[in-house]
This record gives structure tokens, C-alpha cells and sequence, in this order.
């Protein structure tokens, strides 16, 4: 289990949190049970306690719960493995796989996002580091970053030192943001990204067009992908909005030189329309890559690298 001081501290604060807030709500209720302020007091107890359960969970389950899954990013046209990018699931042995959708949110409230975002990035390296000694080395790596991990001073350090002690080459990975991480302190994410720019590592910039979608990022950074969100990629075959959207920042992209990437690809009828706009304009509107449960689910490092290898033969 990964431990430091923040995490003591969370744990601490979680647990005592925890023991107030259903002390009070307990007592406030048995000393007078008709008060309707009481009343409401306990069910807001009631409210908070699986917030506050829920970081004692998360914590614990950075021992042995928390697992790291892999989905590749294939080119549209010839379904070449572009990079895998890292998926993170909770296994929680009473509920099963939780998607990291579900309780990231909370971690990221308490500060959890930080320890848990270190650790997807050392264990991914890891894993990558794997790949190599097996004979698979030239497959890049693309991880999420949490916001306040993105955040941290010592953010840029970190990446580095990872890679140095997993002996792998900056070329190889990719840091997945999003617009909001960005906005939320220019000057330091413009930093960051430039410093780590210069070790050869690349910034993929996801859920693009629910943000602030602003143009300005692609002069101030060097980001040469962007990921339309899975809200665009939906009702692409059948939603006239979502498919002038879909098309306008797929030429914008192709006309800056900038990779884009379909994610969400759920049916055949999603797939063959991205491919009907390369085929059926002139200019021809190129997605370069495409993601989603169609094209293929998200395994396992062990069965990732079999995938790979069998793949590429």
C-alpha cells in the first residue's frame, strides 16, 4: 500500500469525520426524536456518511482493489494499434468492478485523486515496463491525469522520475487532460506542459467541444491530439447537430495538423459513418484514430500484451 503523509492525514480526517457525524446524528435524534430539525439533521447524517465511507474505501483499496485495464486506439481504416490507454476500475469484492466515473468525483473533493493518480501512473509505467522486457516495446502509453494531480508543483518532476526509474523513453507517453484542468490555472498548466514537451512527452486533450473548446490552446500548447467526446460520437449517423460538430472540428483538426480521435465507438453504423466522411468529401475529413467497447474492451496488462503480440504478427 502507498503510503505517505497526505494519505495518514485523509484517513484521519475521514475517520474522525466519520465518528462525529454519525455521533451527532444519533444523539441529536435520541434527545428529542419529534424535532423536525432533528429530524432533517439525521437524514443529512444519513447523506453524508457514505461520502465519508467512501474515502476510508478508497483509501484501503489503493492496497489491493484498484486495478489498471487497457484499451487500444486503432486507425480508422486499417485498425492498426495506435497507443492503449489506461482505464482505471475499483474491484470491490461486495459490488464488483466500479468504473473510475463513479467515485472519482469524491476522490477528487478529498484530495484522494493525488495518491490514486501517482499510483495509476507508476503502475502503468510498470506494466509498459513489462511489455518491453516481453519482447513488446514500441507501443506508446496513454494514462489520465487527475486534476489535482495535473496541479501539484511538483507534477513535471514526478513524470520524469517515473520514467527514469521504469527506464522508458518520454516518446512513448501520453498525458490525457482535459480543457478544464487547463483553464483552472493557465500559467502553470501552460508550464508544465511545455517542460514536459521538451522530454518528448505527448498531451492528449480529451472530451473536446464540452468545455470551453477554446482555439487560443492549440497556439499556446503543443497538442497535436484531441479526443471528441463520446456525446458527439452517439447520435453522429442520425443528429444533424452532432454531425456538423463532428465534421467542423474533424476539418479544423486536419487543417492544424492535429490528430483526432473518435471515442466511444459503440456500433458498426458510428464506425462507418466516421469512415463515409474521408471517402465521400473533397477535402477529405480524416479521423485519424477511433476507441469504443465495439472495436474492442478493455483488458488486462497480461491480456493486453497478448493482444498486442498477436496483433502485430
Amino acid at each position: 500500500m502507498i503510503v505517505s503523509p497526505t494519505i495518514v492525514l485523509i484517513l484521519f480526517l475521514s475517520s474522525v469525520a466519520f465518528a462525529i457525524t454519525l455521533f451527532l446524528g444519533i444523539y441529536v435524534l435520541k434527545t428529542n426524536p419529534g424535532n423536525v430539525v432533528n429530524r432533517l439533521y439525521f437524514l443529512i447524517t444519513l447523506f453524508l456518511l457514505p461520502w465519508c465511507l467512501g474515502e476510508m474505501f478508497m483509501i484501503t483499496a489503493l492496497d489491493n482493489e484498484f486495478e489498471i485495464y487497457y484499451q487500444p486506439v486503432f486507425e480508422l481504416n486499417n485498425k492498426n494499434v495506435l497507443w492503449v490507454e489506461a482505464i482505471l476500475r475499483w474491484h470491490r469484492p461486495e459490488r464488483g468492478i466500479i468504473s473510475a466515473e463513479t467515485f472519482m468525483s469524491v476522490a477528487e473533493q478529498s484530495g484522494l485523486s493525488i495518491p490514486i493518480g501517482e499510483w495509476m501512473l507508476q503502475t502503468a509505467c510498470r506494466d509498459m515496463r513489462g511489455w518491453k522486457n516481453s519482447g513488446f516495446s514500441y507501443i506508446p502509453l496513454a494514462v489520465s491525469i487527475p486534476s489535482k494531480q495535473f496541479m501539484q508543483p511538483n507534477f513535471v518532476e514526478n513524470v520524469e522520475k517515473t520514467l527514469n526509474e521504469k527506464d522508458l523513453e518520454p516518446r512513448n507517453l501520453k498525458i490525457e487532460i482535459n480543457e478544464s484542468m487547463v483553464t483552472s490555472n493557465i500559467d502553470r498548466s501552460v508550464d508544465f506542459i511545455n517542460s514536459l514537451h521538451k522530454l518528448d512527452v505527448q498531451f492528449v486533450l480529451s472530451e473536446f467541444g464540452t468545455g470551453y473548446s477554446s482555439l487560443i490552446w492549440f497556439k499556446l500548447l503543443p497538442i497535436k491530439i484531441i479526443k471528441l467526446s463520446p456525446l458527439f460520437i452517439k447520435n453522429i449517423q442520425s443528429d444533424p447537430y452532432d454531425i456538423t460538430i463532428v465534421k467542423s472540428i474533424i476539418m479544423m483538426a486536419n487543417t492544424l495538423g492535429i490528430q483526432v480521435v473518435a471515442e466511444g465507438i459503440e456500433n458498426k453504423e458510428q464506425l462507418d459513418f466516421l469512415k463515409s466522411l474521408e471517402e465521400g468529401t473533397i477535402p477529405p475529413i480524416k479521423c485519424d484514430g477511433v476507441q469504443g467497447h465495439f472495436l474492442c474492451e478493455p483488458m488486462k496488462s497480461e491480456d493486453i500484451l497478448r493482444f498486442l503480440l498477436r496483433h502485430s504478427s
